[in-house]
């Protein structure tokens, strides 16, 4: 298709450009963070207030959250390969929308961080699922886009989410319905998932006739499908990635925990100014974040990585120089131009990694890219607040962003060589690989090939 052609399309070509399913999808993920959003910020308040406990006990809290994120990932990853994604995420929502609706009646802290870690289990169950649908529902070729357009509905989510939570907050004086929402938008959306999204776990084809396949071979043992995680763990090229991501989630995430405290005690900076500061990251995903997209998928995804984190990595390091208010929105600016150049690709990546049978593993191995920085970061961070001058955590924070970027630079070195030397090969004859027209489709069409786990390509039945 030619660039003049592409300028005329039309909305409706535009909207059926990605399958009818991706498009609910993306509503119910909408809905369901919409929930989540309006609960978020008040959260780390609720629970400080309704117990009284010290910002290292709220610190704590999200440990317990995070560990049962670790063990929920896993558990929800592989079961989402041996039966299939639709019941997994829908197990997830449930889970998710009953532990809000407990949480506001406890009246001990204890039970509270056994509900945190409880939720963070059955809560966490889901994600790997989600993922490997929308890779399964997706060519290679839109997938970059496709999780672009998925970051969209997600930030305004973040954008709309809080300021509905903070009119039901004032007009009513009580968090409850906060919690009662996000489990309503959470059974909502389990009810479009079990209605309207197909069941999409591919089953792969026998390399000889006569072997037995994925379809004859469901009857096996929960063990044997957890067992796929050491062809996950062996993967080292794909573990080096997910630890490269570790380092940059370790930059990313100071925006929702240690930023604020640091501009409120350094600068006096309002709560409010805050949230338009957070505001602003949205509405800037939100306008620009398909436009970026589109530009950058001709490039190597690892080179836009990097130069995503690079971004970060300034944007963040200037909190530790800068002290006026409009610097402020300057570096949360860079931050967020950031934020657009990884997003698409960190999940993309992930699928295109995988093998199609393997899908929900890859994704909850890839899940540890936040979750396991989130064990330790925010603590770590704390004590660096504490003992030092807070400033130098922006030091720390830009040179942890500076390895990752050097680690996208060598991933985007190793892959080359990896996939560049791959041999397509039709009834036993080699053939010239195909020339998709970008090098972002090249390049999925590749990792695809390498990553398949028989000579022919898996096949994918989607199943109303």
């Amino acid at each position: 298709m030619s660039n003049k052609k592409n300028s005329k399309i039309t909305l409706k070509e535009k909207l059926t450009y990605y399958p009818s399913a991706f498009w609910v999808i993306i509503l119910a993920v909408f809905i369901d963070l919409m929930g989540g959003y309006m609960l978020a910020p008040f959260f780390g308040y609720f629970v400080y207030t309704q117990f009284s406990i010290s910002f290292t006990d709220i610190g704590f809290m999200f440990t317990m959250f995070s560990i049962g994120g670790i063990f929920g990932g896993l558990f929800g990853g592989a079961i989402a390969d041996k039966v299939g994604r639709k019941p997994v995420i829908i197990f997830g929502l449930v889970s998710s929308a009953l532990s809000s609706l407990f949480m506001p009646f406890l009246a001990e802290i204890k039970w509270f961080y056994v509900l945190a870690a409880l939720s963070g289990l059955l809560g966490s169950v889901g994600g790997p699922a989600r993922g490997a649908l929308m890779t399964d529902i997706l060519p290679p070729e839109k997938r970059t886009e496709g999780f672009g357009i998925f970051r969209i509905a997600f930030n305004v989510s973040a954008f709309v989410g809080p300021i509905l939570g903070g009119f039901i907050f004032t007009a009513t004086g009580t968090y409850l319905l906060l919690f009662i929402f996000d489990a309503v938008t959470s059974i909502i959306t389990a009810i479009i998932v079990f209605i309207k999204i197909p069941e999409t776990k591919p089953e792969a084809k026998p390399k000889v006739e006569g072997e037995i396949t994925q379809t004859q071979n469901r009857q096996s043992s929960f063990k044997q499908t957890m067992q796929g995680y050491f062809q996950v763990f062996g993967d080292g090229i794909f573990m080096f990635y997910i630890l490269v991501l570790a380092l940059m989630s370790l930059v990313c995430m100071q925006l929702n925990s240690t930023l604020s405290v640091f501009l409120l005690n350094e600068y006096n900076f309002p709560a409010a100014w805050f949230g338009y500061l957070i505001s602003l990251n949205a509405l800037i995903v939100v306008i620009f974040q398909a436009l970026i997209t589109r530009l950058i998928r001709k490039y190597p995804p690892f080179i836009m990585i990097g130069l995503g984190t690079l971004l970060y990595s300034i944007g963040f390091g200037m909190y530790g120089f800068v002290s006026e208010v409009w610097m402020f929105f300057i570096a949360m600016v860079i931050i967020t131009i950031g934020e657009c150049l990884v997003a698409p690709h960190q999940m993309s990546l992930i699928g295109l990694f995988s093998p199609e049978d393997k899908r929900g593993r890859y994704m909850a191995i890839g899940s540890f890219s936040w979750i396991v920085p989130n064990l330790f970061g925010v603590v770590a961070a704390g004590y660096v607040m504490d003992t030092f001058d807070s400033r130098v955590l922006w030091y720390i924070i830009f040179g942890i962003g500076l390895m990752a970027v050097f680690g996208f630079l060598l991933l985007h070195k190793l892959t080359k060589k990896r996939f560049g030397q791959i041999s397509y090969q039709q009834e036993g004859e080699k053939t010239p690989p195909i020339d998709y027209g970008s090098a972002s489709e090249n390049f999925a069409e590749e990792v695809l090939e390498i990553t398949s786990t028989s000579e022919e390509p898996p096949e994918v039945k989607i199943k109303s």
